[in-house]
C-alpha cells in the first residue's frame, strides 16, 4: 500500500478532523475560562555555612549537599505537612514540592496555589517547620549560644595564662637565690598545664561547634507574593494539546471509517477490488440534456467533456489489439447515470468517426428515446418478440452523424424474459 492509500481516508474525512479540532479547542477553552491561574511561590534555605568560609572544605560542602538531600525528603514528609496545618490553622496544604538546587547546598521549597497569599504564607511556615525539625531550632541555638560563651571565656583565660607565663618567666630571669628560682618554675611549670588544658577545651568546644554549623539550616530568601501565574501559556498549551487530541481521534476515527466502508468512491478504490484497470472516471454533471444533442450539455462543463474523450481514447487504444464491436454499459443500481453515459460515449465515438448503433435494453425505465427526442413505439422488444422483424426498420437516425439508436419499444410483461431468449445474442 503507498502513501496516498494512507492519504486518502484524511482527504475524504478532513470536514471530521476540522470539527474534532474545533469541539475539542473549543471544551477546553471554555473550561480554562473557569479555572483560576495558579500562582507559585518558593522559599530558599541554605544548609551549613561552609559558603561563608574563605577557604570552605570540599568535604563539608559534599556533606551538606547531601544533607539538603535529607532535608528536602523531610519536607514532604507528614510530621512537617501537620505542624505546617497546624501553625496555619488549615485542614489542608496546597501543592508544593522541596527540591534541591543541582551541585549546591540550597534547597526550594515550591509550592502551587490558586490564592497567591495563601501560596507565600504556606511556602515560608513549611520553611519555618523544616527549621524546627533540624538542629538550628531554638533549642539547639542555645545549646550553641552556650558553647559560644565557653569559648570565648575559654580564649581569655588562655590569653590571660599566657600574659602570667610570660611575665613569671621575666620573674624567673631575674632571680638569683635558688629557693625563688625553683619557686618560679614550678609556678610556670603549673600555668603552662593549665594553658594545655585551657586549649585543649577549646578545641573540643570549637570542634562541637564547627559540626553543628555544618548541620544547620536557615532562610536566605523568604517567599513574596507572586503577582503572575506560574505558567502563563499553561491555556495555550492545553488547548494545543487538545486539538493534536481531536486529530488523532478524528484521524483514527476516519481510518476505522474507511476499513468499514466497502463502498466504491473512485478510480483506485474500482482498479484495487476489481484488479482491473480503470478506463475512464466521468464526474457528475449537473447540466440538463439536450434532446438530440448529448454532447451539446457538456459544452459548459470542460472537465466531464474532457472525461469522455479520455474514455474513448482508452477505448481507441484497447481496440488496437482486439477490434471492439459491442459495448456494455450497465451499473449495480438504478438512477446511477448509466443511460446519460451510454448516450455521451455513443456521440463522441460517433464523432470520432465511429459507426455507432445504441440498443436502449433498459426494459424497466427506457429513456434513450427521451435523451434523443425519438419515438418509442417500437424497439428492440420487436425485435427479440417478431421472427420476421428488420432491424433497419427499428433503428432511428440522429442529428450525429453515424449513430443509430434503436429504443426499447413499448414495455410489456416478458420484456425481461425477452433479454434471455435466443435472439439476443444474434
Amino acid at each position: 500500500m503507498d502513501l496516498l492509500a494512507y492519504v486518502e481516508p484524511l482527504r475524504r474525512w478532513w470536514w471530521l478532523m476540522v470539527i474534532a479540532i474545533v469541539v475539542t479547542t473549543g471544551s477546553s477553552f471554555f473550561y480554562l475560562r473557569e479555572v483560576p491561574p495558579t500562582y507559585q511561590a518558593s522559599t530558599t534555605l541554605m544548609v551549613g555555612n561552609a559558603i561563608e568560609s574563605l577557604n570552605p572544605n570540599s568535604n563539608e560542602l559534599a556533606l551538606t549537599q547531601q544533607l539538603a538531600g535529607t532535608y528536602s525528603n523531610i519536607a514532604k514528609r507528614k510530621t512537617v505537612q501537620d505542624k505546617t496545618k497546624e501553625a496555619l490553622g488549615m485542614d489542608w496544604l496546597p501543592e508544593y514540592d522541596a527540591r534541591v538546587v543541582w551541585g549546591t547546598q540550597l534547597l526550594e521549597i515550591v509550592v502551587l496555589d490558586t490564592v497567591p497569599e495563601r501560596a507565600q504564607i504556606v511556602a515560608n511556615e513549611l520553611a519555618r517547620q523544616l527549621i524546627l525539625q533540624s538542629p538550628t531550632s531554638l533549642e539547639n541555638q542555645e545549646s550553641r549560644q552556650f558553647i559560644q560563651e565557653q569559648l570565648d571565656w575559654l580564649q581569655t583565660r588562655i590569653y590571660e595564662t599566657q600574659n602570667e607565663i610570660e611575665t613569671a618567666r621575666v620573674e624567673l630571669a631575674e632571680s638569683f637565690s635558688a629557693s625563688r628560682i625553683a619557686e618560679r618554675q614550678a609556678y610556670i611549670s603549673s600555668l603552662e598545664e593549665k594553658l594545655s588544658t585551657l586549649q585543649a577545651n577549646y578545641v573540643a568546644y570549637q570542634a562541637n561547634t564547627q559540626q553543628g554549623a555544618i548541620n544547620t539550616i536557615r532562610v536566605i530568601e523568604p517567599a513574596e507574593i507572586p503577582i503572575y501565574p506560574a505558567d502563563p501559556n499553561k491555556s495555550l498549551k492545553i488547548m494545543l494539546l487538545a486539538a493534536v487530541v481531536g486529530l488523532v481521534l478524528a484521524a483514527g476515527a476516519a481510518y476505522l471509517l474507511d476499513y468499514l466502508d466497502n463502498s466504491l468512491r473512485g478510480r483506485r478504490d474500482v482498479e484495487t477490488a476489481l484488479r482491473l484497470p480503470v478506463l475512464g472516471a466521468v464526474p457528475r454533471s449537473p447540466a440538463e440534456p439536450v434532446p438530440n444533442q448529448p454532447l451539446k450539455t457538456l459544452e459548459d462543463h470542460p472537465a466531464v467533456l474532457e472525461a469522455y474523450r479520455e474514455l474513448r481514447t482508452n477505448l481507441q487504444f484497447l481496440a488496437l489489439e482486439r477490434p471492439l464491436r459491442s459495448l456494455l454499459i450497465t451499473s449495480p443500481a438504478p438512477t446511477e447515470g448509466k443511460s446519460r453515459v451510454a448516450s455521451n460515449l455513443a456521440a463522441s465515438l460517433a464523432r470520432a468517426g465511429y459507426k455507432v448503433i445504441l440498443l436502449d435494453v433498459d426494459l424497466l425505465r427506457p429513456s434513450q428515446h427521451r435523451l434523443f427526442n425519438l419515438p418509442n413505439e417500437v424497439g428492440i422488444i420487436d425485435a427479440l418478440r417478431v421472427d420476421d422483424a428488420k432491424i433497419d426498420d427499428l433503428l432511428y437516425t440522429t442529428d450525429i452523424p453515424q449513430l443509430l439508436v434503436m429504443p426499447s419499444g413499448r414495455a410489456n410483461a416478458y420484456g425481461a424474459e425477452l433479454l434471455n431468449s435466443a435472439r439476443m445474442p444474434r
